[in-house]
């Protein structure tokens, strides 16, 4: 991923561009049993992302906060819907002659299917 800063001046406009990598979440999970099949979860979690392309790359912390529902189809197939949000604390990022804040938060659907062995 790569994220583009745009400032302007009275001299004219500066692009600055950054890019991510080594994005990682460790989560802790908790669920109630809605019934013998189906499960709703909460997720809370850490997160962290390596700034690449910058004059000085650091690490992002943050967290993560996610909930979804796990309903088995039988004793080895299921499906799930998860919906989780991750938001990573601000920093001051220099990249050449351009300093801003930055601030990023992400949120990704999750639906699909699985089997349990």
């Amino acid at each position: 991923r790569s994220a583009t800063q745009t400032t302007t001046s009275s001299s004219g406009t500066t692009y600055s561009s950054l890019g991510f990598s080594n994005q990682q979440q460790f989560s802790v999970v908790a669920g109630h049993l809605l019934s013998p099949y189906t499960m709703v979860y909460g997720k809370l979690g850490y997160a962290t992302l390596t700034t690449v392309d910058a004059d000085n790359n650091f690490s992002m912390p943050g967290f993560g906060l996610g909930v979804g529902v796990k309903s088995f189809v039988n004793d080895a197939q299921y499906f799930f819907a998860e919906y989780n949000q991750t938001r990573m604390a601000r920093s001051a990022i220099a990249n050449g002659s351009v300093t801003f804040d930055a601030k990023a938060t992400g949120h990704q659907l999750l639906v699909g299917v699985g089997l349990q062995f």
